[in-house]
């Protein structure tokens, strides 16, 4: 793929399997037709460095964690026209951003440890839903297709796991 500028950081793909999305540190957010190689679109919503996006259900929409004046927040930009549809206020930095295929469990962790440093969202009514906490820093995380799971590994090399549904924490896996 041609077109980025800097570091493609995150990618995904539609489930109709036409397209592929990327996010760049180039500040772009950039759709691909898969048939053909080229790029069909981009989003330049002027947020910074775009490290991690997802990719809505239908397809028509992608959430982009990005800060503006200072103000962190999880926007939802539309793949046909570009434009902002709607933003929900976030709590710091996002280091990492995960999420269930229908956008009802969408996780922001923060590069930091501690108290309430994994959010919890509702992309579908852009509500949040609850903090979690992990005792050290993320470094990689998934949202099981469901929604109901929350896997997060950490700095000291253990996978935390949740049932988000129940707001249970599973023992670790070391």
């Amino acid at each position: 793929i041609r077109g980025h500028t800097s570091e493609i950081t995150s990618i995904a793909m539609a489930r109709s399997g036409r397209f592929a999305v990327t996010g760049s540190i180039d500040d772009t957010v950039r759709v691909w037709d898969l048939a053909t190689g080229k790029q069909s679109g981009q989003i330049s919503p002027g947020i910074g460095d775009v490290y991690s996006l997802l990719l809505s259900p239908d397809d028509r929409t992608v959430a982009v964690p990005f800060e503006s004046n200072g103000v962190f927040s999880i926007g939802v930009w539309s793949l046909q026209n570009g434009q902002l549809v709607g933003s929900i206020k976030a709590d710091n930095g996002a280091r990492l951003f995960a999420g269930s295929l229908d956008w009802r469990r969408v996780v922001y962790a923060k590069g930091q440890p501690g108290q309430g440093n994994l959010l919890i969202y509702d992309l579908a009514k852009m509500a949040p839903v609850a903090p979690l906490s992990l005792p050290g820093i993320p470094v990689n995380m998934t949202v099981s297709r469901n929604g109901r799971y929350l896997a997060v590994s950490d700095e000291n090399n253990l996978v935390h796991i949740w049932d988000i549904q129940a707001g249970k924490k599973l023992p670790p896996l070391s």
